[in-house]
């Protein structure tokens, strides 16, 4: 700072003014682009059934099971993937009303 003394109280404006800039600016999952709320909710959905359908995979592979205990838990993924977008969606919808 070029030998320019500052004075505590014009550092503390300074620091108050960017702390209301930046609380004026916080970014919620509520302001999310409809971009982005979409690739959110497939992101939710193809992670369940991926997991659902890799543990199926896994324990007919193991267990020399009947492929009906992959499709279970393809079902189980399924639903799983839902219920996190139920979550996701309402999470959002809560922070939108406050």
């Amino acid at each position: 700072m070029d030998g320019e003394k500052t004075h505590p109280k014009e550092i503390k404006a300074r620091i108050e003014a960017l702390r209301k800039q930046l609380s004026g600016s916080k970014t919620k999952a509520a302001d999310a682009s409809g971009f982005a709320l979409s690739v959110m909710i497939v992101s939710d959905l193809a992670g369940g059934l991926l997991v659902g359908a890799g543990i199926g995979y896994v324990l007919c592979a193991l267990f020399d099971a009947h492929p009906a205990v992959w499709a279970v838990f393809i079902l189980l993924g399924g639903f799983a993937g839902l219920l996190n977008v139920f979550k996701s969606v309402s999470r959002i919808e809560k922070e939108k009303k406050q």
